[in-house]
């Protein structure tokens, strides 16, 4: 339900900064979407929090204004089912599933923790045809053995294993579902939580999202899932070592490379056969990572240092009391 609520935060912050640039005029989802924020607070433990509140504009030493791209909410339907970028996990939109969450692929895995099985397999329809999803696909989890709580409370806001009830249609999104999950947070002593409206932050974000983190492709072995992997950040600037610290956290800028030869540890979807693999999926792996101008020059490095690693030290700095 985390990953859930996580997306649902994420998307009402990036709906916000479009609507506060106003380049592009929200469609009449998206407004309806962003009214759920205005006007109310939701909890976020701090790794979460720290993590939308990086999320934004930002200056470049020279004092330009870097704006966010706009992004647009994934509505798109599969079948029965709505919240995704597109009717299937194509070579258009592959990158988009494989680095940005949506609530349709979210609402898979609330839908498949909501059955009364003991290790459901989320039923994703946009999956390509003889494959299946892979740790690195955005929201997705292998279920484990789960409390029946969890299905009671699923099922007590709409949500079983053959249907979800939608707040606004074709979203994916339940409010009630991310009431009831802020809630939560807002009772749970072992993190600082932070109580925000998402509508209320400004426009600022950080410089984190500027620095590139690139996989060592000497240090991490086959197995290595990419955002487990050994990287080396690098700035065009010398940034704040909090700035850096956060970017092994956070990878907004984190690249794709096949370690021996293995592209499956980046790639959304696992090909039954490897040979079905697109090669343009392989060629515009990195397609989203160009920054701007002089952004693109990086002049400092940092440390090659382990993703999981440094992200378990920032979170346990986080830690108000022990379980």
């Amino acid at each position: 339900m985390v990953n859930y609520y996580a997306t649902a935060l994420l998307w009402a912050r990036l709906i916000d900064l479009r609507a506060k640039r106003g380049q592009t005029l929200l469609t009449q989802v998206e407004n309806d979407s962003r009214q759920y924020f205005v006007e109310t607070d939701f909890h976020l433990p701090q790794p979460l929090a720290t993590y939308i509140h990086c999320i934004g504009h930002v200056e470049d030493d020279r004092g330009r204004e870097l704006y966010i791209a706009d992004h647009t909410l994934a509505v798109a339907n599969a079948g029965v089912k709505g919240g995704y970028y597109s009717a299937a996990v194509d070579d258009q939109h592959v990158n988009l599933f494989g680095e940005i969450p949506c609530l349709g692929i979210a609402a898979d895995v609330l839908q498949a923790e909501a059955s009364a099985e003991v290790h459901p397999v989320p039923n994703i329809p946009v999956l390509p045809p003889n494959t299946t999803a892979t740790e690195t696909l955005p929201c997705f989890i292998q279920i484990e053995i789960r409390k029946e709580e969890v299905r009671q409370v699923l099922n007590s806001h709409g949500i079983t294993n053959l249907a979800f009830k939608e707040t606004i249609a074709t979203t994916r999104f339940n409010v009630n579902i991310v009431q009831y999950i802020s809630d939560i947070f807002g009772q749970i002593e072992t993190f600082r939580c932070e109580k925000i409206n998402i509508v209320a932050l400004t426009q600022e974000g950080s410089r984190a999202q500027l620095v590139e983190t690139r996989p060592s492709l000497m240090e991490n072995v086959v197995g290595t899932f990419r955002t487990q992997a050994v990287v080396q950040p690098g700035s065009v600037s010398a940034d704040e070592v909090s700035i850096v610290g956060a970017s092994y956290m956070l990878g907004f800028q984190l690249y794709k490379e096949a370690f021996v030869g293995d592209h499956s540890l980046w790639l959304p979807v696992h090909f039954n056969n490897p040979n079905d693999l697109p090669e343009v999926w392989i060629a515009d792996k990195n397609l989203r990572r160009v920054l701007p101008g002089n952004l693109a020059n990086m002049q400092y490095n940092a440390l090659f240092d382990s993703q999981e690693f440094q992200t378990r030290q920032i979170v346990r700095c986080m830690l108000k009391s022990k379980r």
